[in-house]
C-alpha cells in the first residue's frame, strides 16, 4: 500500500502529489495535526519550499508521524519557485530521528507565487516544464529508485532565519479591505485553521504558516500582506479547483487510480 502526505497552499504541491498518487495507486492525505501511525510500504511527502526550509506544518507532521512498516520506501518531492538547495535534507534529518531514511528525493521547480517578493510566472511554458520534471519522478517512484539525499546546509538554515512565520504573530501584517464580503473562502482554504470569519470581521489566530493561501484564494482580492502583494496577480494551479483545495485542506483525502 502507498500513501502520500501533502501540504499545499496554491495547488502546486497537491497537483504533483495527485499525479504521483494516480501513477502508484496511492492515497493522498493532507498533513494535519495529530498523531498518525503509518503502516504503508510506500510513503511520500510532497510540499512547497519556504525560505529554503520546510513549512512549519510539514516539520510538525513528520515529527509526530509514527512509521511502523518494515523497511518502507520513503520519498520526498519539494516544489519551489526560485532557487533552493538541500531542502529534502531537512526531511531526512527528521526521519533519522525515527530510525528511518529517505530512499528518494527530488526538487521540482513550479510556478513562483510568493507575491510579497515576486510576480507570478504562470505561463504555459512553465506548466510544460513542471510536467516534464514530473515524468521521471513518477517513473523513479514507481520503480522504487534510490538516490543520495542532498544535505540540508548552513546556507538553508541562514536563509530560513528570515522566514516570516518565525514571528508567531506574522499574521498581524495581513490587511482586509472593504471588498471583503465575508464569504469564508480564506477560512476554508487555510491548511492550519488560522482564520475565523465572523459577521463583522476576519480574525487571525496567530499560528499562521505564511503560506498565503488566503491571499491567493480570496475571490474579492481583499486580503493583502504588507505592501508587497498590492496589485500582484494571484495564483492557483489550474488543475486544482478552489473547491478541491478547500476540501483537501479541511482534511479530505484523495484516492489514487492505478
Amino acid at each position: 500500500m502507498a500513501v502520500i502526505y501533502c501540504f499545499s497552499a496554491t495547488g502546486n504541491s497537491l497537483y504533483v502529489a495527485k499525479q504521483i498518487g494516480e501513477a502508484i495507486g496511492g492515497q493522498v492525505l493532507p498533513m494535519k495535526n495529530g498523531h498518525i501511525n503509518c503502516v504503508d510500504e510506500v510513503i511520500g511527502f510532497v510540499f512547497p519550499t519556504y525560505y529554503w526550509g520546510l513549512p512549519y506544518q510539514v516539520e510538525r507532521f513528520i515529527s509526530e508521524l509514527t512509521i511502523t512498516s518494515q523497511n518502507p520506501y520513503i520519498f520526498a518531492v519539494a516544489t519551489y519557485g526560485g532557487a533552493v538547495k538541500g531542502i529534502c535534507g531537512a526531511v531526512e534529518e527528521l526521519l533519522i530521528q525515527k530510525g528511518q531514511h529517505l530512499s528518494y528525493s527530488k526538487k521540482l521547480k513550479a510556478v513562483e507565487n510568493y507575491i510579497p517578493s515576486y510576480k507570478v510566472n504562470n505561463t504555459q511554458g512553465m506548466e510544460n516544464k513542471v510536467n516534464a520534471q514530473l515524468k521521471p519522478i513518477i517513473e523513479a517512484v514507481k520503480s522504487n529508485q534510490t538516490i543520495k539525499v542532498e544535505s540540508y546546509t548552513f546556507i538553508n538554515k541562514i536563509i530560513y532565519k528570515f522566514f516570516p512565520a518565525k514571528e508567531k504573530d506574522c499574521d498581524q501584517y495581513f490587511t482586509v479591505s472593504n471588498l471583503c464580503n465575508h464569504c469564508g473562502t480564506c477560512s476554508k482554504v487555510c491548511p492550519v485553521e488560522n482564520i475565523i470569519v465572523e459577521e463583522a470581521e476576519i480574525q487571525f489566530q496567530h499560528h499562521c504558516e505564511h503560506c498565503l493561501a488566503c491571499i491567493h484564494a480570496c475571490p474579492q482580492v481583499a486580503i493583502e500582506w504588507k505592501k508587497g502583494t498590492l496589485g500582484k496577480e494571484r495564483f492557483r494551479n489550474r488543475h486544482i479547483s478552489l473547491k478541491e483545495l478547500m476540501l483537501f485542506n479541511s482534511g479530505t483525502s484523495i484516492e489514487g487510480k492505478e
